[in-house]
């Protein structure tokens, strides 16, 4: 890494960086602009790092470990200063439009297998949603047989729910190259859009979802569907309680590192709480010289805590009594 005396504004490589973290990208491309742009220079990487720390895009289940690794032993060079208070959102994109295969789809399959989300509301304070992405296209039916690109967006509500909760979820599918009105027969796209949304909602929600039988109000979303500029869009809304357990431990971990990362946020309010207190003593009372200064190493020498912040140090007053001078006898 280094920087460049041409190196491109700020505002630019901002603009860069958001451009192409919020375009939709299969899981190789986004793993390799992960893997390349924090190595750039400082700038990018400092841009890069306020930007994929807000919103956060998880291309495989090793990079979801990795992200509870880095908050729990906070020794991350790019995300250090910014996670888990940043983040807003976390998304799962997987890009079948090309290939049927992506990196992402074990991983969507493991958000929908998720009996709930406890993990995640402790970890990230500020989260509000999960956001599940699919992009592909229909290559059979009646009158959708031309390839049309097909989205569909899966949107879970965060709350602050310590325990089990019931969480909002959205979904939306839109279809884009719709056929048009001259060439349909209204009875015949009906059947088609049934069929479609039943097979759709299925993978696209996956197993506990679908047994509870709430998210598939086909018709309800087929009449109420709209269509902008060719696209055809699809939305309901439904509830979904969260159940207990946890999968591949994800839930323990990112707990644990909102437990890890919680102690140490109190550990450096209390050393700011004596830190304050020092500062008023000092300005209520003038300097006595009966009283010492010691300073006592690091936090985590002085408390005996592992992984406290080594480099803050605690200050106290001590008593040390009048002191005496020497006197010799004659």
């Amino acid at each position: 890494m280094h920087d460049s005396c041409t190196q491109l504004p700020f505002e630019l490589v901002e603009i860069i960086i958001s451009e192409y973290w919020y375009f939709e990208h299969a899981s190789a491309d986004r793993i390799l602009f992960m893997t390349a742009c924090p190595l750039i220079s400082c700038l990018w990487r400092d841009v890069y790092a306020n930007i994929t720390s807000r919103d956060i895009y998880v291309p495989t289940v090793s990079y979801l470990r990795y992200l509870s690794s880095t908050i729990r032993s906070k020794r991350s060079k790019i995300y250090s200063h910014f996670l888990p208070e940043s983040t807003l959102t976390m998304t799962c994109y997987v890009d079948l439009t090309e290939s049927d295969k992506d990196a992402a789809m074990h991983l969507y399959s493991v958000f929908c297998s998720m009996p709930n989300y406890i993990g995640f509301r402790k970890c990230f304070p500020n989260m509000k949603h999960i956001h599940l992405k699919i992009s592909f296209r229909i290559n059979s039916g009646l009158y959708l047989h031309r390839g049309q690109l097909t989205r569909t967006r899966v949107s879970i509500g965060l709350d602050k729910a310590a325990g089990l909760s019931i969480l909002p979820m959205d979904w939306c599918i839109a279809v884009s190259d719709a056929p048009d009105i001259d060439e349909i027969d209204v009875n015949n796209i009906c059947n088609t859009w049934d069929s479609l949304l039943m097979e759709i909602t299925h993978d696209m929600v996956q197993r506990p979802f679908w047994e509870s039988r709430s998210i598939g109000n086909w018709y309800s979303a087929m009449k109420d569907s709209t269509c902008y500029e060719g696209v055809r869009h699809f939305q309901n809304h439904t509830d979904w309680p969260e159940k207990k357990g946890d999968l591949w431990d994800i839930n323990y971990l990112f707990s644990k590192a909102a437990r890890k990362h919680m102690s140490e946020e109190h550990l450096s309010s209390n050393l700011f709480r004596l830190h304050v207190i020092y500062l008023r003593n000092q300005i209520s009372k003038p300097f006595c010289p009966e009283y010492t200064r010691i300073c006592v190493g690091s936090l985590a020498l002085a408390l005996d805590v592992r992984g406290a912040c080594g480099q803050a140090t605690q200050l106290y007053w001590q008593w040390r009594g009048p002191r005496r001078k020497n006197r010799t006898r004659n």
